[in-house]
């Protein structure tokens, strides 16, 4: 079974990104840590990011992460998703490691460097709302078989009626951009994004603002006219969690019907054909268990036909997913699909190369524009 254990060697990551949930809580980590302040509380963003109380947990992580982790963290940074990273910058500034251009132009690498926050992180993400259409089998939230046992957390009938309002979502670009060194804006929540009541104008605000602008998204709820308007305003990228390469396993594990399947399929297939420029990105993310690990074949051929800008390979995170241990990939499933993606990098022509992203493989190729990365480490080696 795979190892539960990602920690990193120190954590660098809250100093390069920072997110905001529906009830306004602020965290320096897309996984499961605790807030570190909230917006209702201790007030907007630029305040909090600049409080001595950040600035002594970011510096805390990066010389005590394995005792915060037990203390603070309660065992979550174990599941790091941002473990690549960290250990890149660990060995830039510990052990004279290159690093690629792209992070050698980011401001804030000086300023981890000099242990000092001034810039604003370079990525945040804004979870704009918790309602969603989906029942995913791997989802924190929304997890088919927890609500089919009505095992859901306590408050988690009044968190799903959480949302952003649009003059809060504007006060904290405002802030980013005031206190520069932001890059990028992805948007998300812990239920679907497209169903919040403002979201186009929330794009329209980030790319107005010369931002770049991440949509996370199933992307099975959006009408043709919603379609132009990402085409037009130029939304950077849509990050499209798929998780399937089949109908089959798509419907099975989200509780949906064909009709969604067929529906996102032409959403994706709109958007490529009718951009006139390579905005917007499209990535298919699939995160991979033990209930669509059979079709990992299926994710690399239908992100090739489609014609995707990505295909991403994602590693199950089952830190406190509803019945983790039934969705683990066991070893006989990596050994047997291992070969499956090595046939699949042969069909392809695909060549690794490097690049910034939190992947441990990354592949382009003469034969596709369609890159394919990955982080699970079984499949590729």
């Amino acid at each position: 079974m795979e190892s539960m254990s990602k920690l990193p060697k120190k954590c660098y990551f809250g100093h390069l990104y920072s997110r905001m949930s529906t009830n306004g809580t602020y965290t320096v980590c897309c996984g499961r840590v605790p807030s570190v302040g909230n917006y209702h509380k201790e007030g907007r963003f630029k305040e909090y990011w600049k409080s001595d109380k950040l600035n002594t947990l970011l510096l805390s992580l990066q010389d005590n992460l394995k005792e915060l982790n037990e203390t603070w963290a309660k065992g979550h940074c174990d599941y790091c998703p941002h473990t690549v990273i960290n250990n890149r910058l660990y060995d830039y500034f510990e052990n004279d490691g290159e690093l690629l251009e792209d992070f050698l132009d980011l401001p804030q690498i000086k300023e981890i460097e000099n242990k000092v926050i001034n810039s604003a992180p370079d990525t945040f993400n804004i979870d704009i709302i918790n309602v969603c259409d989906q029942r995913c089998n791997f989802c924190w939230h929304w997890a088919h078989d927890m609500i089919e046992d009505e095992a859901q957390w306590g408050d988690w009938g009044e968190w799903i009626k959480e949302k952003i309002s649009l003059e809060m979502f504007k006060s904290v670009v405002d802030d980013l951009i005031e206190l520069g060194g932001c890059y990028e804006i992805q948007i998300g929540g812990g239920g679907e994004p497209l169903l919040h009541p403002d979201i186009h104008e929330m794009i329209r605000y980030v790319k107005k603002n010369n931002l770049y602008c991440k949509l996370i998204t199933n992307f099975s709820r959006i009408t043709d006219k919603q379609l132009d308007d990402l085409i037009e305003v130029e939304a950077d990228e849509i990050l499209i969690n798929i998780s399937a390469g089949t109908e089959k396993t798509y419907i099975e594990t989200r509780q949906v019907t064909s009709r969604v399947w067929n529906k996102l399929l032409y959403n994706i297939e709109y958007i490529i054909k009718n951009r006139t420029t390579t905005k917007p990105k499209i990535i298919l993310k699939n995160i991979l268990n033990e209930a669509n690990i059979h079709d990992v074949g299926e994710m690399i051929d239908l992100g090739i036909k489609l014609k995707v800008d990505v295909i991403a390979l994602r590693r199950f995170l089952e830190d406190e997913v509803y019945q983790f241990e039934d969705k683990m990939i066991q070893d006989n499933q990596y050994k047997k699909y291992n070969n499956i993606v090595k046939n699949k990098l042969m069909k392809y022509e695909y060549k690794k190369y490097e690049d910034s992203d939190s992947f441990t493989h990354t592949f382009n190729s003469e034969f596709t524009n369609t890159l394919l990365k990955g982080d699970v480490v079984q499949l590729f080696e």
